[in-house]
């Protein structure tokens, strides 16, 4: 079953397609890499619901080296001035184990043919970012458009890692007593 905000983002796929099409290509290179991961970041939001524009592509990779030589095959340039690389004047950022983030996804779906996380580790690493990294504040709001617009309510807890359980339930309970 489509929720309400899947189909608001499948009726959003039919129009200009370059970035998805491009998400399409970063998830054909991360399965002939070998390597676990998927499109991240705003894209996933997109992808799970809440209609939201972004101008790049950033990826989870477990293996920065094969996807990057993939990558290389497919026509991706890589820019050693923005550390990304870039095809089509689309930035595209890779994140590995090897940085240093909060959280490390672990579970990964195909949504409209682009590789992603499921929701529950999409809204697990917006809550990591959001909460340790101040200049990171999308991330947050990022989590409150999406509860808004599924919608989520606590029982959706259980899918979100343990150690940011109680920061998705506070968001619950600070939007319940902000709308009275």
């Amino acid at each position: 079953m489509i929720t309400p905000a899947g189909k608001l983002a499948l009726e959003m796929l039919v129009g200009d397609q370059t970035i998805l099409n491009l998400a399409r290509e970063v998830t054909a290179a991360i399965e002939a890499s070998g390597a676990e991961g998927g499109v991240i970041g705003g894209i996933a939001v997109f992808l799970h619901g809440y209609e939201r524009t972004t101008t790049d592509i950033d990826v989870y990779t477990t293996d920065r080296a094969a996807l990057a030589e993939q990558l290389t095959q497919r026509g991706f340039v890589w820019s050693d001035e923005r550390r990304q690389f870039e095809k089509n004047d689309i930035p595209v950022q890779l994140l590995a184990p090897e940085d240093k983030l909060p959280y490390y996804p672990k579970r990964f779906r195909s949504l409209h043919d682009i590789q992603t996380l499921t929701l529950g580790e999409l809204v697990t690493m917006k809550l990591s970012t959001g909460t340790e990294f101040v200049h990171r504040a999308q991330d947050l709001a990022d989590v409150i458009r999406l509860i808004e617009a599924i919608p989520l309510d606590k029982s959706f807890v259980t899918q979100i890692d343990t150690a940011y359980r109680s920061a998705f339930k506070k968001l619950i309970d600070d939007l319940v007593q902000e709308r009275g």
